[in-house]
């Protein structure tokens, strides 16, 4: 009998581990035939280099290596993409029968799991085209939470938050208080100063992508030549950032904001500074929770919608608030003055939480919120823990921290090999962020790199348990991207959740569809065999080892307990081990 066996093709100069046991194993000489067809070209995405995990906001470096086979040199397009949209595309040099490395550099906006691609074109003479794209995931986590805080002005509320900030162990805090401008009266020059220029370029050009959150905070811009950068705090909200704006003296339209990038991004509409609007009332208030601030993850300082609309009941008065025209039509209002109003007749807003493009933005129109830490601990049984609270809330809800969200949906990998079995695993929160017990979440799977055009597969309705969790096994998926999406209603609202992993083909021929003679020489020279090339009938003086016989002439069934002798020595250690243990008193 003849057993014909595939081999990887290697271009090493020497077998690996696994393949010298398996030709240990058969305990023959091995002859090898060459039967490759000769001409065969492909150009492939040979390797991607990523580590699994990243950091978010954080430059990720990746490298992929771009195998020619059967071409000359040439010049190549290789395309990054991201959920199906290309991203960066960087032209290679690659030699004649070799390889090129060609480098990217991406940053994860958000925690969460993202696909890369990176792929090269088709060529109309290629022997295989599905190895001219490679993808691979990548499980974004969070370090740190980077904060920039920009003040006009030394005031309580300021000094309450970066207190507040510096304490928190997770929190990397970057304060920077504007103590004078550019038409301050000075005696002596500005390298005679000792205060720091405002570095108006480092922090809102090079280093405002590696912030998760930026806090304006009694700020105005015009006198810091700020009005240059102030699109690029709105493309980065757009891009997934967290921005705040407290109110004050110089914020919101006293500070000038109105009508700019900022201004696009803030969750209310300003009044023009030239207006007859009153722009800033001062007089005490105590803000009112709306309904969906009573349960909304910011303004949650208790799980339960009585007990927060208590507490918030029982804390001090605010002072002064900066007026606006009204919430946007897409915000979400968390808090309104008692007796203000706009000139919409609408309640004044005083906390309001938006999205921007794939960011949010969070505007609190009074610069008293320090009264809720400050004030409160003043009082018999108030530890003053309610700002602390309540901003610890707003930076989680500004990163879009996973746990502040009602549902989740995970799968146990980010990569599968072929015919192994994916599950997932859904959690699903009430509107206190309680396990719901017996919900139902529904879960769909497609395929496909591209959201918008993956090809549904399959879908199940799930019943979570008692600790809101359920989990679901997917068997039998055939190479590629796969989406998941979870579907469950909570409170009359709809919510969702998604989640990637990738089904790996693990076809060598498809990485390398070209043969390697060399292989086929190391297999037979390491068992002894013959190399013999491109040849279409076998030597007749090929030699070839006969099989091993091993005969059975007899066979015996003994029994354990046979033999008199070891039934007696097990019943004799049991008794001595009963004699120690009563001797001991452990009976």
């Amino acid at each position: 009998h003849v057993k014909r066996h595939s081999f990887p093709t290697r271009r090493s100069s020497d077998l690996d581990g696994a393949m010298r046991d398996f030709l240990r194993s058969l305990d023959t000489r091995v002859h090898t035939v060459w039967t490759a067809r000769p001409g065969l070209r492909d150009l492939s995405v040979a390797k991607v280099l990523a580590d699994e995990f990243a950091f978010v906001r954080t430059v990720v470096r990746l490298e992929a290596v771009i195998r020619s086979t059967g071409y000359g040199p040439r010049r190549v397009q290789v395309s990054l993409s991201a959920d199906g949209v290309v991203e960066r595309q960087k032209w290679v040099e690659v030699p004649a029968e070799g390889n090129a490395t060609v480098t990217f550099e991406v940053t994860p906006p958000r925690v969460g799991r993202y696909l890369y691609e990176v792929g090269v074109p088709v060529q109309d003479d290629e022997a295989v085209a599905s190895n001219n794209t490679r993808g691979f995931v990548i499980r974004v986590i969070r370090d740190k939470i980077r904060v920039l805080q920009v003040a006009g002005a030394p005031a309580w509320d300021v000094r309450a938050l970066r207190a507040m900030l510096e304490e928190n162990p997770n929190v990397d805090l970057i304060s920077f208080f504007i103590l004078r401008t550019r038409d301050d009266i000075q005696l002596v020059s500005d390298d005679e100063m000792s205060l720091i220029p405002f570095p108006t370029r480092e922090l809102f050009e090079e280093q405002l992508p590696s912030f998760d959150v930026i806090v304006l905070q009694n700020f105005e811009f015009l006198p810091y030549g700020l009005g240059d950068y102030l699109d690029n705090i709105r493309s980065y909200v757009e891009g997934g950032g967290g921005m705040a704006m407290l109110g004050g003296d110089m914020s919101f339209s006293s500070g000038g904001y109105h009508g700019t990038p900022v201004a696009a991004a803030l969750p209310v509409e300003l009044h023009e500074p030239w207006g007859s609007a009153p722009l800033v009332d001062t007089t005490r208030f105590r803000p009112e929770l709306t309904e969906a601030g009573k349960s909304h993850p910011v303004t949650a300082l208790r799980y339960d919608p009585a007990d927060n609309q208590a507490a918030w009941s029982a804390l001090p008065e605010l002072e002064g608030v900066n007026r606006v025209v009204g919430a946007k039509p897409d915000a979400t209002v968390l808090a309104v003055h008692p007796r203000l109003r706009t000139a919409r007749g609408q309640p004044m807003p005083v906390i309001i939480a938006g999205d921007y493009g794939q960011g949010r933005t969070l505007a609190v129109t009074t610069d008293s919120l320090w009264r809720y830490g400050f004030v409160a601990a003043g009082r018999a049984g108030d530890d003053g823990r309610a700002y602390s609270k309540l901003w610890e809330n707003a930076i989680r809800w500004l990163i879009q921290d996973p746990d502040l969200r009602n549902l989740h949906v995970d799968s146990d990998a980010v990569e599968y090999a072929p015919r192994s079995t994916v599950r997932l695993t859904a959690r699903l929160l009430g509107r206190d962020y309680q396990p719901l017990a017996k919900g139902k979440v529904e879960l769909a799977w497609a395929r496909g790199a591209d959201p918008r055009t993956a090809v549904p597969v399959g879908k199940t309705m799930l019943t979570v348990g008692d600790d809101g969790t359920g989990s679901h096994d997917l068997t039998g998926l055939s190479p590629g991207v796969y989406r998941i999406t979870a579907s469950a209603t909570v409170a009359g609202r709809a919510l969702t959740a998604g989640d990637i992993f990738l089904v790996r083909d693990s076809s060598v021929e498809l990485e390398e569809p070209a043969g390697v003679p060399a292989t086929l020489d190391l297999i037979s020279s390491s068992t002894g065999g013959r190399a013999l090339g491109p040849v279409s009938t076998l030597p007749s003086d090929l030699a070839f080892d006969l099989p091993r016989v091993v005969r059975v002439d007899q066979r015996a069934d003994v029994e354990l307990w046979s033999r008199p002798g070891l039934l007696f020595l097990a019943l004799l250690l049991l008794g001595l081990e009963w004699l120690l243990r009563q001797r001991s008193g452990y009976l």
